[in-house]
C-alpha cells in the first residue's frame, strides 16, 4: 500500500526544486502531483488529478467508517433480539462478528486514517502550493528527513493512504 505525502511549499520555485529533488531520490514522476489554487502558475510541475482535487479519498474513508457503524450497530439489533428469544447459537455468532466488526473500526481508526488535501485549503488560498508525493511505506521516513534537510521551506504536512486503482 502507497502513502502519500503532503508537502506544503511557499511558492512554485522552491516546490520545483523539492519536485526535482524527489525525482533524484527515485520516486516515479507519476506519483508527484501538485496542487494549488486556481491562477497560481505550477510551471512544469505536474498538477493533480480531479480525484485528487476534490478529494475523494476522505468520503471514501467516511464512507467504510460510517458503513462499519452502521453494521457493528445491526449486528448488536440481532444479538439482542436473538438472546431475547433464546437463540444461543445465534447470539453466539452475532456476538463474533460485533466483534470482528468492532476490530476492523480499531484498525481502521489507528492505521489507515491520515491526512487530506483539504486540510490545506487555508494554505492554498495564500498561494502555497502543495506537492502530493506517493511513496511505499517504508519509503516515508527516509523522504521527510531528506525534505527536511534539503528544503527547511517546506512544511510537511503528514500523510495518508492511496487507492492507486481509483487514480485517487
Amino acid at each position: 500500500m502507497l502513502r502519500r505525502l503532503y508537502l506544503l511549499f511557499p511558492d512554485r520555485e522552491h516546490a520545483e526544486a523539492a519536485w526535482n529533488d524527489l525525482i533524484e531520490q527515485g520516486v516515479p514522476r507519476h506519483r508527484i502531483h501538485a496542487l494549488a489554487r486556481e491562477g497560481v502558475d505550477l510551471g512544469r510541475l505536474p498538477p493533480a488529478t480531479p480525484a485528487q482535487r476534490s478529494d475523494r479519498l476522505r468520503w471514501l474513508e467516511q464512507a467504510i467508517w460510517y458503513g462499519n457503524l452502521v453494521l457493528f450497530f445491526l449486528l448488536l439489533g440481532f444479538t439482542l433480539l436473538m438472546a431475547l428469544q433464546g437463540h444461543w447459537l445465534a447470539t453466539g455468532i452475532g456476538v463474533l462478528l460485533m466483534l470482528g466488526s468492532y476490530l476492523a473500526g480499531e484498525w481502521f481508526a489507528t492505521r489507515v486514517i491520515g491526512v487530506h488535501a483539504s486540510e490545506f485549503t487555508d494554505a492554498l488560498r495564500h498561494g502555497e502550493i502543495l506537492l502530493l508525493v506517493d511513496v511505499p511505506r517504508q519509503q516515508v521516513l527516509e523522504i521527510e528527513r531528506h525534505i527536511e534537510r534539503h528544503h527547511p521551506e517546506a512544511v510537511i504536512g503528514g500523510s495518508g493512504w492511496v487507492v492507486e486503482a481509483f487514480g485517487m
